[in-house]
């Protein structure tokens, strides 16, 4: 039998559904390399096994910080009487303390005595549309992973939540949700059972600002895709004066960079103009602009700044500048962060 004529309003209709199923299938494949990122990061990822009054609880923790404390959600620990965290590599251990927690953000930290290797917190929020993979033991299936997008960024009393459509199930609970190069977006927190891939995860900027004062976040994924506000690096080398960088969130969402130190006394003057640049690997100058060092912070700076970011992020390096006797401090900020940029310096303006 001869193939049949299809008519054209018929014809141009399955033309138009065959594009859409092409469309479809094309969405639903991901750049983000699920296997090689799961064993980049299984091994930071642990069970977390609770003995309560009401039976047996599982979660998922994952190291921060220096490695020695491990994050979970404080509702997968609340009232346990006995905590055990699990490796992948099946290795058992107990917290030797609890270091914080914060009800309100469902976020807790664990010090143990066998440290392993931390995640990096991302200290921004996550765009509409990243991909995103994580690792966690839902219903009790060690080292089970899925894959998603963010697919929104909420607010809900003062806490920051990102939306995914990365499945999880209970045992999720205190997990992390992870971007594209191994960084922590979020730490997976609850899911809408009566809808669909609605699940939640508090935002890790709240996590690092619980770390202790003093220690710092894990190093960014050794990748060439790496965000460039955690790549900046301070940078003293001769002639530039002597700076201090901090990654800070403005009361936006986004991310500034703070570049911030004292000038020394020979420089010292009514009308000593600096030039803060931001430059890449080779040394190319990226971005620069030039300003006036004050003894305090303008208005417009405190007013830019989360106060919170202020206090948690400024504080473990140095104290703010303007309260030295003797010394004139400078501080300057770039809100725009040019790709490829990992060196921060500041110089005498030169004409």
């Amino acid at each position: 039998m001869p193939p049949r004529a299809i008519p054209r309003p018929q014809a141009a209709l399955l033309a138009s559904l065959l594009a859409v199923v092409s469309l479809l299938c094309a969405s639903s494949s991901f750049a983000l390399d699920a296997r090689a990122l799961y064993k980049q990061v299984k091994g930071s990822v642990v069970l977390v096994a609770c003995q309560t009054s009401e039976g047996l609880a599982e979660g998922t923790g994952f190291y921060v910080g220096d490695g020695s404390l491990i994050a979970t959600n404080s509702h997968v620990i609340k009232g346990a009487s006995i905590i055990v965290l699990k490796s992948d590599s099946g290795d058992l251990q107990v917290p030797v303390d609890l270091v914080d927690m914060d009800l309100k953000r469902d976020l807790v930290l664990l010090r143990v005595e066998q440290p392993g290797t931390p995640l990096f917190l991302v200290p921004r929020l996550p765009e509409v549309g990243e991909e995103v993979l994580t690792v966690g033991n839902p219903m009790g299936l060690e080292q089970s992973i899925s894959l998603g997008v963010i697919s929104g960024l909420r607010e809900i009393k003062g806490v920051r939540y990102v939306q995914t459509t990365a499945a999880i199930s209970h045992g999720n609970s205190g997990g992390p949700l992870l971007n594209e190069s191994g960084g922590v977006v979020g730490i997976n927190t609850f899911y809408v059972s009566e809808g669909q891939n609605l699940n939640f995860a508090v935002s890790s900027i709240h996590l690092l600002r619980m770390l202790p004062s003093g220690m710092a976040n894990a190093s960014p994924p050794a990748t060439g895709q790496a965000p460039v506000q955690a790549a900046l690096r301070d940078s003293s080398a001769a002639p530039a004066i002597a700076s201090r960088t901090a990654l800070i969130e403005n009361r936006q969402g986004g991310t500034l960079l703070v570049v911030y130190g004292d000038v020394p006394a020979g420089l010292q003057g009514r009308d000593t103009q600096l030039e803060a640049q931001l430059l890449d690997d080779s040394g190319r100058i990226l971005a620069s602009h030039r300003f006036l060092p004050d003894r305090t912070l303008t208005r417009y700076q405190l007013q830019t700044l989360h106060p919170d970011a202020i206090e948690a992020r400024l504080r473990q390096n140095s104290p703010l500048p303007g309260g030295v006797e003797g010394k004139i401090p400078y501080m300057t900020v770039f809100s725009n962060l040019p790709a490829g940029a990992t060196t921060a310096r500041v110089r005498p303006a030169r004409d």
